[in-house]
């Protein structure tokens, strides 16, 4: 598999059924959404603070860290001291 290349798992000869990773997490989002987990992010917010904005769920900060981890991998949010715990 070369970068960018999306994983066609229907030409695989399935000798098993297929597991479906993180099919228990909501991995939705919208506009809004991103707009102020990047502006908290940009503040120095961490993770745990974050999740209890956007998803005050029992999954919340997984949903959360594959959020931050969407936006980082799109451009959306640059690296920062303290990573994800926080800090400028």
């Amino acid at each position: 598999m070369t970068s960018n290349q999306v994983y066609d798992i229907s030409k695989i000869d399935l000798q098993e059924p297929i597991i479906y990773m993180l099919d228990k997490f909501d991995l939705t989002t919208n506009k809004s959404e991103i707009a102020t987990v990047k502006r908290l992010w940009n503040k120095g917010t961490n993770i745990h603070k974050i999740a209890e904005k956007i998803r005050p769920t029992q999954r919340g900060t997984t949903e959360t860290f594959l959020l931050l981890l969407h936006m980082a991998e799109e451009g959306i949010i640059k690296p920062r001291k303290g990573g994800i715990w926080g800090g400028r």
